[in-house]
């Protein structure tokens, strides 16, 4: 698949795949068009002058991909201000430690690099998730392990339609993602980075129109969490494994 990340202050403010490279970029625009505005772009595959056009008229500091072909440079090279880093080598795009500094010293960590495997994942509600649903779920995981937490997701037809991270607890970031998403999140999936500590984030999602939930499991409440979403017709999956970035 064609894929697009938008980025603002280290956050994934627009994120999706297509068919299209140009049908990614407009979708991952479409996510949230209001932070989207001088961000950094990047794609998987080499930047096409369809998707520069799409560009037109919007303000973005950096775009960043393995390659770009002529008439797409060309078109960008025009562009007032903007940066343009051709990276055809990705090694150096997953460290083995993260740094993390402070008053006194530093942090060093492991990179949240462990595989996740879907055969670990469990189906823990009555109702499972459909065909598109899993889809979602699955794009949704990969994700939010790059949101900040308390980071949670909203998305639809593989893009991110809500964002709600960096929050002290989960209803204000389902209440952010929300927001971002409109009206859009009817019929839509949701990520958590971490469990859910209280059944009142399912009853949240459920208002929202969430119909699919993906998250770790492993709150005490975790009974009641899954009889609340069976209650509700919510289907849910349980990961194993947190992501919980800071």
């Amino acid at each position: 698949d064609n894929s697009c990340v938008i980025v603002k202050h280290t956050n994934p403010c627009g994120l999706a795949s297509g068919s299209f490279q140009s049908e990614a970029f407009q979708k991952a625009f479409d996510g949230d068009q209001v932070s989207a505005y001088g961000g950094i772009v990047a794609f998987n595959n080499i930047v096409e002058e369809n998707t520069v056009k799409k560009m037109k008229g919007i303000f973005f500091e950096l775009i960043i991909a393995p390659d770009f072909s002529e008439s797409a440079l060309l078109r960008l090279q025009k562009r007032k201000d903007l940066r343009i880093i051709s990276m055809k080598d990705t090694k150096y795009l997953n460290p083995e430690f993260e740094l993390k500094t402070f008053a006194g010293g530093y942090i060093i960590q492991d990179t949240d690099t462990k595989e996740d495997f879907e055969s670990d994942w469990k189906i823990v509600t009555k109702t499972k998730p459909s065909k598109n649903e899993f889809t979602d779920l699955k794009f949704a995981w990969k994700a939010i392990k790059h949101v900040k937490s308390n980071g949670i997701l909203l998305v639809k037809n593989q893009s991110i339609i809500g964002l709600g991270t960096g929050q002290p607890n989960r209803i204000n970031s389902i209440e952010i993602a929300a927001k971002v998403a409109g009206g859009k999140s009817n019929n839509s999936v949701l990520a958590s980075d971490a469990f859910f500590p209280f059944a009142d984030n399912v009853q949240l999602a459920h208002s929202i129109g969430v119909k699919s939930i993906i998250q770790p499991g492993g709150s005490i409440r975790d009974p009641e969490i899954v009889d609340l979403a069976n209650k509700l017709n919510i289907s849910m999956i349980f990961t194993g494994i947190r992501h919980f970035k800071h």
